[in-house]
């Protein structure tokens, strides 16, 4: 990289638009008309570094309405796409030893650009999956003849949260425990790297992955949160108010829409699985307290609709829930019963059934559609969708493992 290209990825990651080292050339993977405005040499020169962080930051700000957009727009383990009239930004990798492209999330732009940028990104790549889509993404791509498969269902829940009642009298008591040990939520404020706080954190999260069956963090399918500040993301701990030791920490990614902050989304929850009695109450804590001072630091009042997104519960769909959205889309049946099995069978790996019951206790509107005493239905249930190209995607499932699981 030369003197002028790094000065441009300092300032361009200095406001908070850059996360990651540059990847081929530039921050975000050029579409073909744009990758031929680089310079003579092949690099990408200081100012369209600058231009192309900026994109990414704009489009977020106007679009970032989904719970994964920050990681859309900035997470480090993915690369981005850019058409030609910045009208839209979509996330990717690729396994290049199955020569895979893998679209995640749903793209950055407007509802009336989605299909056309969508279009435009399958033009310019070999993309055959894409990974949690909401369902608009799924009905563009479904027009295109891809396969859709129900994923997991969305939790979300609005603020000011109201605990009384019997609605969310478990979720109520989890967090009441906590309360009662002694335990106390604050913001981390912007700190330098290095600071203690951030050992603070990863002790935390050592201690988490080692209560964990794989002791390594997912990446991509849900992105690896650094412990160091970022840019529209906040971080709270949870501290032992009589010893002041961390217990636990949470990070919530801001979600916006036309410039404005509608929300947050719960990205990483981390506590220390070695202290024993409130382990269920302090990420609940975590969870309620972190998105309420993320709202009253922004100023939000009680009339302003705030979002806290709690994300999916992954591979647990019963017919029952999708079959209403989902019957003019065609699944993957291979897929199907490969969600199907893990979700019965791969509890020890992954804790499907464990995240399902804590996100169930929020009772998010998402979630369910209650319409009288002990009846619910689903046709207002958020499903995320993972769309495939091809009826049999193997060499997709190969390299979605590979993306996810693998160490790097």
């Amino acid at each position: 990289m030369t003197v002028k290209n790094a000065a441009g990825f300092a300032k361009a990651r200095s406001e908070g638009m850059l996360s990651s080292p540059l990847k081929r050339g530039g921050f975000v993977h050029l579409s073909s008309a744009r990758r031929a405005q680089g310079t003579s040499d092949g690099t990408t020169s200081a100012s369209s570094i600058a231009r192309d962080a900026s994109i990414a930051n704009r489009l977020y700000l106007q679009h970032g309405r989904h719970a994964n957009s920050w990681a859309a727009a900035f997470d480090a383990d993915l690369e981005r796409w850019v058409d030609t009239d910045a009208r839209g930004l979509v996330s990717f990798a690729r396994y290049s030893p199955l020569s895979i492209t893998m679209g995640f999330f749903d793209p950055l732009c407007s509802e009336s650009d989605l299909d056309p940028v969508l279009g435009s990104f399958l033009a310019d790549t070999d993309c055959s999956v894409f990974w949690k889509v909401s369902r608009g993404t799924a009905q563009c791509l479904a027009a295109r003849g891809w396969c859709i498969t129900p994923y997991g269902i969305e939790h979300e829940v609005f603020l000011p949260l109201e605990l009384g009642g019997s609605r969310r009298r478990n979720l109520r008591r989890e967090i009441a425990s906590a309360r009662r040990s002694g335990l106390v939520v604050e913001q981390v404020e912007a700190a330098e790297p290095g600071a203690p706080i951030w050992d603070e954190l990863a002790q935390v999260t050592r201690r988490w992955l080692l209560s964990r069956t794989q002791r390594h963090e997912i990446r991509r399918a849900t992105r690896r949160t650094p412990h160091r500040h970022e840019a529209h993301c906040t971080k709270v701990v949870c501290r032992s108010a009589a010893t002041g030791h961390v217990r636990g920490w949470a990070a919530f990614d801001h979600i916006y829409d036309q410039g404005r902050l509608a929300g947050v989304g719960l990205n990483a929850v981390r506590w220390d699985s070695a202290k024993a009695g409130t382990t269920n109450g302090i990420a609940s804590l975590l969870a309620a307290e972190g998105a309420k001072l993320v709202r009253m630091v922004h100023g939000h009042d009680d009339a302003t609709p705030f979002v806290l997104s709690l994300g999916e519960s992954p591979f647990g769909i019963p017919s029952g829930e999708s079959s209403m959205q989902c019957s003019a889309l065609r699944a993957s049946l291979p897929l199907q019963a490969l969600f199907a099995l893990i979700r019965k069978y791969g509890e020890p790996l992954y804790a499907v059934r464990g995240l399902d019951t804590w996100k169930r206790k929020w009772r998010a509107e998402s979630a369910f559609a209650p319409t009288g005493p002990g009846k619910e239905v689903h046709e207002e249930v958020q499903i995320t969708y993972i769309a495939t190209k091809h009826e049999l995607p193997l060499l997709e499932v190969g390299a979605t493992l590979a993306l996810v699981l693998g160490k790097g």
